[in-house]
């Protein structure tokens, strides 16, 4: 039987980044009273997503240095709804997703996510977090299904999880409604059609659904990268998912990737231009709510040293070259080349017919009065990028207007 808890015990507990208070740990198992040491562990670990990570999940490998202020600031977001984190490859954001989906589901943020409610209760349906519906999509079918599988292994096999939380696990997965590869029920008090966790890769269908928590991690990669179908495919299937949402008011968004691209060229520019986030007078969230994290500090120093020291950093920069090092390291896409036309020479026009008015106040002119000259351009995309090349018409007035 699991140890209860009251909303007090949750709130006031502190987790310190260096977690020094295992000695509490060991003071407490010291009396003999296991319940005393359920309930501290729980306390703590539902209090904080990185000590649920580093101590329930046994993912050592997080950096206090790192991880601790990432993991707080998740946390005190989600009110936000819909928020972005854009770590570089290889800092445990993947991680951290996998963490958060159980994190929810047995009750960790529960009153930060919904602050109008009473806190989380087994015993009443509508505050019970195991009825929480999660959506997990990645870039491929293959890799969110083996983030499935870890997740399955800690409801399972993770002897910490099982002890502190067995309320969302089942003695035995036979007696689950549905424990495939790509979806999973969890023991819960009410009856859905969907699912409590379901995982798909971009582009699979997924009719009649409706969930309440939608993770996006890594919808693109080098595929994505290197195709212009596959990108607008990954940012078609993230329009989509606004519909599969149970409750369009309160829904949560959560999206971990890497920038791929330049500009809007790729999904997570594209979403930062379309959805800027804002507040209204009343202090509702209103867009996307980005936290976007480089490899390196300006100071210079690296962010994760214990895994990326700067001599391995800069080893990658010379085999990635500025532009993907830009990209999937700094996430802050730039052309060392210099590909951005300056705005100054950048002009529009409107008209009808064959006569063009230029916006810039000048006069109008016929375009049959133009020299023309076609170019194929190949760029790495600009500012406001929409594709990754272009066909541009030049055309040149005989008074040296372009």
């Amino acid at each position: 039987m699991a140890t209860s808890l009251t909303p007090e015990q949750i709130s006031t507990a502190t987790v310190q980044p260096n977690l020094s208070d295992t000695s509490v740990v060991f003071q407490t198992a010291s009396t003999g009273r296991a319940e005393d040491l359920q309930l501290e562990l729980k306390t703590r670990a539902l209090s904080s997503l990185y000590y649920f990570c580093k101590v329930v999940l046994n993912f050592n490998a997080l950096s206090p240095q790192f991880h601790y202020d990432r993991c707080k600031e998740i946390e005190d977001s989600i009110r936000c709804r819909k928020r972005g984190i854009l770590w570089p490859r290889g800092h445990f954001k993947s991680t951290i997703i996998k963490a958060y989906i159980l994190w929810r589901l047995v009750g960790g943020g529960w009153k930060l996510a919904h602050p109008d409610l009473p806190d989380f209760d087994y015993q009443v349906s509508s505050l019970d977090p195991r009825n929480q519906r999660i959506f997990l999509c990645g870039e491929s079918d293959t890799r969110v299904i083996n983030a499935l599988r870890n997740i399955k292994w800690h409801l399972t096999s993770n002897t910490m999880f099982r002890w502190l939380f067995p309320e969302v696990c089942w003695k035995d997965t036979n007696e689950a409604p549905l424990w495939r590869d790509d979806a999973i029920t969890l023991p819960r008090t009410m009856d859905y059609d969907e699912p409590t966790i379901r995982a798909v890769g971009v582009g699979t269908k997924v009719t009649g659904y409706h969930g309440d928590i939608f993770l996006f991690d890594d919808l693109i990669g080098e595929h994505a990268a290197g195709s212009e179908a596959v990108m607008e495919k990954a940012n078609t299937y993230v329009e989509y998912s606004v519909g599969l949402a149970n409750d369009p008011e309160v829904v949560e968004w959560l999206l971990a990737g890497t920038r791929w691209k330049f500009g809007k060229a790729d999904t997570y520019g594209k979403l930062m231009d379309e959805l800027p986030y804002w507040e209204d007078v009343e202090g509702a969230p209103h867009g996307i709510k980005w936290f976007i994290y480089a490899a390196i500090t300006e100071e210079g120093t690296p962010i994760f040293p214990e895994r990326f020291t700067l001599k391995t950093l800069q080893d990658l920069n010379g085999i990635l070259k500025d532009y993907k090092f830009s990209c999937q390291y700094l996430n802050t896409p730039a052309t060392a080349e210099g590909g951005d036309f300056p705005d100054a020479l950048v002009k529009s026009f409107y008209g009808e017919g064959t006569r063009i008015k230029p916006t810039d106040g000048t006069e109008e002119v016929d375009i049959n009065q133009l020299l023309r000259i076609s170019f194929y351009d190949l760029s790495s995309g600009g500012a406001s990028a929409r594709c990754e090349n272009a066909i541009v018409v030049l055309g040149t007035h005989s008074d040296g207007r372009r």
